[in-house]
């Protein structure tokens, strides 16, 4: 590497005159750089007077004045004087024929051809001269990049068979059903999924017939059973209709056994009704009585019983009480008639006044209901914000729990759930918004074989400023919870894949590792304890911007 003008100490390069002695540094005996003046006269360089100041014995070298920091100056005038000086590169012995001020240097060792470079290809460590290195770096080089055959992408040449094998996403792979096709592993799922005549599959009729097997199966399977899957749809379709049955006959039932009552109750309403008709009158005539009675206020009768008049008012206290008795019998009516206008049926003959009472209950009633709706509805909404909140992680580090472990992987061999998706959480306070979703029973190429982990981008509150594609290094760990036998993998996303890019829905599609542990090694150690699992999600945010 040429030496570079800038470093401590005096200026160790060939100047095209003989330079005066006075333009030397009387300590490191080269051309002044940065020169300072003593108050006793004499020019050193910058580091050399300031050293001598610092960690020497503060005396001059010429005269052996006392020195401080204070006794010395920039000479900015010699400074000049010095810079201006023409002078040789200092790669003159490799053969570079500059010249040119001092000043200037620095800009000329920016094209100099002669000044050493070490080779800017990825493992490449060899040093050699700037007009060699580009036919070097393209031709020589054992590190040199070229393009991938399949995808495009440059790579050093000895990384290159690393490459296809693992990230290259046009690369062509064998099916793993052994269909015969080659599929570039970008699409071997939807290949999988959708295309190879060897994937498992199962027969539409799910619920009904239980045969699974290859697409080829599958359809040789749906010609010949044609009458079995009619006979079976029949058979379904004659259940719910027997099902709709009875339920429409335990409806009718219900319905007439309300009515029944209903109408009993009104019977009786009726007639209580008329009982106290009969005994208000019996009422009325009785005070009349009473009030004839206390007007004349004549004397009795000699010979009379003091207690003639007493049947009268006897026989007012017993109706009376019967009128009350009545008036209880009425209000309980009234109750039960509003508990059956409760279940939805309305009396025939109910009074105005309690049909009013009974309309008003109920608007206060469907008031309160909606009421405490409202409130069921923004507590739900309030608990849920508060647990997203609670398992939201910001720095990029995830670790998710998944509880009763044993039962989803039932479900997920069952087909009842094939997928779990984790709690969304963020690389970073103002970041990329993720989650993860895993196949416990494995889905693409690890299909019942393998646990599959994949990686979600969602929509997030900031993908305005946030860089496009998705490009993080993303890491997934099974952690193993009676020791360190941890499983770990990692990728770097594609930027080609429609994965990674800015969401336009609420996710993209999941991409990851389809072969992330396989089911018999999920088994074994510790990585299931008490039905519960844990993996911890990192996402790397080296080159984020920070706004």
């Amino acid at each position: 590497m040429a030496e570079n003008p800038n470093k401590l100490g005096g200026y160790k390069i060939e100047f095209v005159k003989q330079l005066d002695a006075r333009l030397t540094c009387p300590k490191c005996k080269f051309v002044l750089r940065s020169p300072f003046q003593t108050t006793c006269g004499h020019r050193y360089c910058e580091d050399c007077i300031k050293n001598i100041i610092d960690n020497g014995d503060k005396k001059c070298p010429e005269d052996n004045t006392e020195l401080s920091h204070e006794q010395i100056f920039r000479d900015g005038f010699c400074n000049r004087e010095i810079l201006e000086l023409p002078c040789f590169c200092t790669n003159k012995n490799l053969g570079c024929e500059w010249t040119g001020l001092l000043r200037a240097i620095e800009e000329h060792y920016k094209d100099c051809l002669f000044v050493k470079l070490t080779c800017l290809n990825e493992g490449c460590d060899i040093e050699m001269l700037r007009r060699g290195l580009e036919e070097h770096m393209k031709k020589e080089c054992t590190f040199k990049k070229i393009p991938c055959e399949y995808c495009g992408s440059e790579q050093s040449q000895p990384l290159m068979e690393e490459h296809c094998n693992t990230t290259c996403t046009k690369f062509p792979l064998k099916c793993p059903k052994g269909c015969g096709n080659k599929v570039p592993r970008s699409e071997m799922e939807n290949h999988l999924a959708r295309d190879c005549p060897k994937a498992e599959s199962a027969c539409p009729l799910v619920g009904q017939c239980d045969f699974q097997g290859s697409r080829a199966d599958i359809k040789k399977h749906m010609a010949e059973k044609q009458v079995e899957h009619a006979a079976m749809v029949t058979d379904r379709m004659s259940s719910m209709e027997t099902n709709l049955g009875q339920i429409q006959n335990s409806i009718q039932h219900h319905q007439e056994a309300v009515d029944n009552e209903t109408k009993n109750y009104s019977e009786e309403l009726a007639s209580l009704r008329d009982d106290v008709a009969t005994l208000r009158a019996v009422v009325d005539r009785s005070q009349n009585r009473s009030h004839e009675v206390e007007e004349s206020a004549r004397p009795l009768p000699a010979g009379e019983p003091q207690g003639a008049g007493k049947p009268d008012a006897d026989e007012m206290k017993d109706v009376k009480t019967r009128l009350q008795r009545l008036e209880d019998q009425v209000k309980q009516i009234l109750v039960r008639e509003r508990q059956a206008l409760g279940r939805g049926q309305i009396g025939g003959q109910t009074g105005d006044n309690a049909n009013e009472t009974v309309s008003e209950l109920e608007r206060r009633v469907a008031a309160m209901e909606h009421q405490t709706t409202l409130s069921e509805v923004e507590m739900a909404d309030h608990d849920l914000k508060i647990g997203m909140l609670e398992t939201t992680s910001y720095d990029g580090i995830f670790f998710w729990k998944i509880d009763d472990f044993g039962r989803r992987l039932q479900d997920a061999v069952a087909g009842r759930c094939l997928s779990i998706y984790s709690p969304q959480f963020y690389v970073g306070r103002y970041g990329y918004k993720v989650c993860c979703r895993v196949y416990l029973n494995g889905d693409g190429m690890g299909k019942g074989t393998h646990l599959s982990l994949f990686f979600v981008v969602m929509r997030g509150a900031y993908d305005a400023l946030l860089p496009w594609p998705f490009q993080q290094k993303v890491s997934f760990k099974l952690i193993d919870q009676t020791g360190d036998q941890h499983i770990i993998d990692s990728f770097r996303p594609d930027p080609n894949s429609s994965s990674f890019q800015r969401p336009t829905s609420n996710m993209n599609i999941a991409s990851g590792c389809p072969l992330f542990v396989p089911k018999s090694v999920l088994h074994s150690r510790g990585y299931i304890r008490d039905e519960k699992v844990f993996f911890k999600i990192t996402v790397d945010p080296t080159g984020l911007p920070i706004h």
